[in-house]
């Protein structure tokens, strides 16, 4: 349960938002920055995150590094990037024990001056960073690159999503690109990351059970050097493409299941007055067990191992994915095809309408019992310029009407058709 919600803006430069939340015995602090989407960018960004658990000025190496977070009783530590739309992410956290459950009082304190070290401090060698810890790093990110294919699900999504947005930054993936990594050298990396520590604009949000006061002091007088002006958040960009002809791509790989996915761009922002409807077009079309797609296609013509939809809140599209042989692709793809234009003219039932605000309402009534996740969709709240209440964000959902859904789907259209097709004697 979130009791209160407390907002600070020391300057533009450094936001602090605190979440009162009693039912945790752990505090967990996020801190989050923006970059724009390029292939180099993600690459360089990528690889700074990585760095920030091999050790920092006061804490060289990746010993001494987790010998400090075990100090801290156990402290977890994370950094990653993420796309938000054609934008990206930086997002770098540490969770500790409440101090009410520990014998130190101290340790928010600490965790909060660990957090700043490990983005502001990074172990360096004078001129980069130590040069083992940036080629290792630098490896395992082309490794990791290399085995996206494994997930054969979200490979697909991907890929999908990289043919339909090809000529724009959306299509980058998040780590950036071997190619990209290859190229960096040592120095330019380091230069770039201190550049975007000097001039990005940071967010910080603590989600725990604290004092207001104390907790506000303790983190201005921790980042009191970060709040100096000129500090830049990149801005959405405003365009949103249109059709002009349905794209079908089709690549081989060596799985048994192949992987159907459609991309509809839905002209829909998180900020347009039909974007709940447009979540619901979704949901109702391919949102779990009960869906469209689910019982039509999976269950009654038994043709996809899965099937679903989901929408893209950050860059106005939907898309389908499914599992299936091979063989079946032409079917499946006429049903699916199918299913999306009986939803644009209404066929369905206000029992599917209600079924899908239910789970709506439950998934977000669920994330305040998973610090992490409400502090994800927190932030992206933040992003979309639109106060998180709870009760306020469930009456938009539950207010909804079917025609405003239908409205939405009418918004929708499909832009991009891709396969994967896979061979009888692979695994997949």
């Amino acid at each position: 349960m979130i009791e209160a919600i407390k907002k600070i803006d020391s300057s533009e430069a450094l936001k602090i938002r605190l979440i009162q939340s009693p039912k945790f015995k752990t505090n967990l602090t996020g801190l989050f920055l923006l970059r724009p989407l390029t292939e180099k960018e993600a690459s360089m960004l990528a690889l700074v995150s990585r760095l920030m658990k091999r050790g920092t000025k006061n804490h060289p190496g990746s010993k001494a590094f987790n010998d400090r977070l075990e100090e801290l009783y156990g402290a977890v530590f994370s950094a990653d990037v993420t796309k938000y739309g054609e934008r990206l992410g930086l997002q770098v956290k540490i969770q500790v024990p409440n101090p009410r459950y520990v014998a130190h009082k101290e340790i928010f304190k600490e965790a909060i001056d660990f957090l700043r070290e490990a983005v502001f401090e990074l172990a360096t060698d004078g001129s980069g960073f130590i040069s083992e810890a940036f080629e290792q790093e630098r490896e395992n990110l082309i490794q990791e690159i290399h085995s996206r294919v494994n997930d054969k699900m979200t490979y697909a999504v991907d890929r999908c999503i990289e043919f339909m947005c090809h000529d724009e930054p959306f299509s980058v993936y998040q780590y950036g690109s071997v190619a990209m990594l290859q190229s960096l050298t040592n120095p330019e990396v380091y230069e770039y990351y201190r550049q975007i520590l000097k001039s990005s604009a940071m967010t910080l949000i603590a989600i725990g059970d604290f004092d207001f006061p104390e907790t506000t002091q303790i983190i201005r007088e921790v980042f009191r050097e970060t709040t100096d002006p000129g500090r830049v958040s990149p801005e959405r960009n405003p365009e949103e493409k249109t059709v002009e002809n349905v794209r079908t791509v089709k690549e081989t790989l060596k799985v048994n299941q192949g992987k159907l996915t459609l991309g509809y761009r839905t002209g829909i922002r998180y900020d347009h007055p039909l974007y709940e409807a447009s979540v619901l077009f979704s949901t109702i079309l391919g949102g779990g067990g009960s869906s469209k797609l689910f019982q039509n296609i999976r269950e009654k013509e038994s043709l996809c191992y899965y099937i679903f939809s989901k929408v893209e809140k950050f860059k106005s599209l939907m898309i389908i994915s499914s599992g299936i042989d091979t063989l079946d692709y032409q079917r499946t793809l006429d049903l699916v095809l199918e299913e999306v234009e009986k939803m644009k003219r209404g066929e369905f039932t206000e029992e599917d309408l209600e079924t899908a605000k239910e789970i709506i309402v439950s998934s977000i009534e669920s994330l305040s019992d998973y610090p992490n996740s409400f502090l994800n969709y927190y932030f992206s709240r933040e992003l979309t310029g639109r106060a998180y209440d709870e009760k306020e964000i469930i009456a938009e959902v539950m207010a909804v009407t079917k025609e405003e859904v239908m409205a939405a789907g009418g918004h929708y259209q499909l832009d991009t058709i891709h396969f994967i097709e896979g061979g009888q004697n692979h695994e997949d």
